[in-house]
């Protein structure tokens, strides 16, 4: 008996998550257009802008076995018409991830394993100033974002505008990236700073 609730509850929790993912796709998903091979919804995933949004063969979109799978989803946006979001083969996103090129491109390379609640901007989206061209502002502090392959980041990592991360490197749990890391190697911190390096 304890086995059918078990399986009961299972099923009823994959039946609620396929109901997410259809109702976020229906109600808020834009036209972006997005080019794509086969990926693997697994958690609601919303799609926005006006921009590009490529994502390559054996992406993982969603973790069933991680935090917030039933009560988030992941927002991957390519902002302006001049935005670029390209996730390579074979990476996989947790939960509550929040990927947007507000002017730029933001470029995740292969076999690259994103933890849950992460960011990744390339833009700090308005200025501190007092401007009245927010969106001239908006587009000079916008720069790319790459990350390299096969690269682990942590649970609530944020990666800011302009950082480049090498292949091979590791970002741990709650880092603020801030600057270019190196590949083969493990940050950690807020700013995030070398821990050690693997070559």
């Amino acid at each position: 008996m304890k086995t059918f609730f078990i399986l009961m509850r299972r099923a009823l929790s994959l039946l609620l998550v396929k109901a997410k993912i259809v109702l976020y796709n229906i109600l808020f998903s834009s036209n972006s257009p997005i080019k794509t091979a086969r990926y693997r919804l697994v958690s609601p995933t919303v799609f926005r802008g006006h921009g590009k949004i490529y994502i390559h063969k054996n992406v993982m979109l969603g973790c069933a076995k991680c935090t917030q799978h039933l009560s988030s989803y992941n927002h991957i946006e390519a902002r302006s018409a001049t935005s670029v979001v390209e996730i390579q083969d074979a990476v996989t996103l947790a939960n509550n991830v929040y990927i947007c090129a507000d002017y730029t491109s933001i470029t995740i390379g292969r076999d690259t394993a994103i933890g849950s609640n992460v960011q990744i901007i390339d833009s700090d989206f308005h200025s501190r100033e007092k401007d009245s061209s927010l969106v001239r502002s908006r587009q000079s502090q916008s720069k790319p974002v790459r990350i390299g392959n096969n690269v682990f980041i942590g649970n609530n990592v944020i990666v800011l505008k302009g950082v480049t991360v090498g292949s091979h490197s590791t970002i741990g749990a709650g880092s603020v990236v801030t600057q270019d890391v190196p590949s083969n190697t493990v940050v950690a911190g807020n700013p995030a700073r070398i821990v050690t390096n693997r070559n």
